[in-house]
């Protein structure tokens, strides 16, 4: 009887729980990111976010539900409250797409701003990481990161003005070339950014590469980071 007693209680507790509503901030400010947030957890909803890249077949506002909700009435109700904050949703579509998934009982937001150039800012996204040398000597890494910075580190001696250039300020000149200018403005870098796609026999990667346009210290080494899709 306590056994029947506990399942029917959890059973309870699982239609009762709250929906929860992934946030993609990609393309959000802090303000954004914080009001729409703020403005759901006070519906009760619970909410997470991420800035995982947009499946490639989402070019508008989205939002993305799982097939099984505890209520319906859920999606209707978090298009309401985001209107109220100026966001109008009309695309609808349920799970799973590209690299996405939600769990039961959830909804994904994918919100692009009218003033967010997608394009530019996919371009600058897909090389914030650390990107790896591609069977070269020598064996290198190059980290591109958010607040413009870049770091280098290589397996090879240095000396004390090579050493000097290992990190400094980066920064997209005309896509697709990049520029690294060493912290103590001795140094200049400029590489050209190459995207494609490859396959394994898991599934695709998309592959971001940069290669120096000039051979430098490190020689005319490309450097590579990949993403599953």
């Amino acid at each position: 009887m306590k056994w029947l007693s506990l399942c029917f209680s959890l059973c309870l507790l699982s239609a009762c729980s709250a929906t929860r509503v992934i946030v993609n901030q990609r393309y959000l400010s802090d303000d954004q990111t914080s009001q729409i947030v703020s403005t759901l957890n006070e519906a009760g909803f619970d909410v997470l976010t991420n800035d995982y890249e947009f499946p490639a077949a989402i070019q508008q506002s989205t939002l993305m539900y799982a097939l099984v909700l505890n209520d319906p009435n859920t999606i209707d109700e978090v298009q309401l409250r985001l209107a109220t904050l100026g966001w109008n949703i009309n695309s609808v579509q349920p799970l799973v797409t590209g690299n996405q998934w939600f769990s039961n009982n959830s909804l994904g937001l994918f919100l692009i701003p009218d003033n967010i150039n997608r394009q530019q800012r996919d371009q600058v996204s897909s090389l914030l990481r650390q990107f790896h040398t591609d069977d070269c000597t020598p064996t290198g890494s190059i980290k591109l990161t958010a607040d413009q910075h870049y770091q280098m580190s290589f397996d090879q001696p240095l000396s004390a003005e090579q050493q000097a250039s290992l990190t400094g300020i980066w920064r997209v000149t005309e896509y697709p070339y990049i520029e690294l200018r060493s912290q103590d403005r001795q140094w200049w870098f400029y590489l050209v950014v190459e995207q494609q796609t490859r396959a394994d026999s898991i599934g695709r990667i998309k592959v971001t590469s940069i290669t120096p346009v000039e051979d430098y210290f490190f020689g005319g080494c490309t450097f590579s980071a990949g993403v599953r899709e």
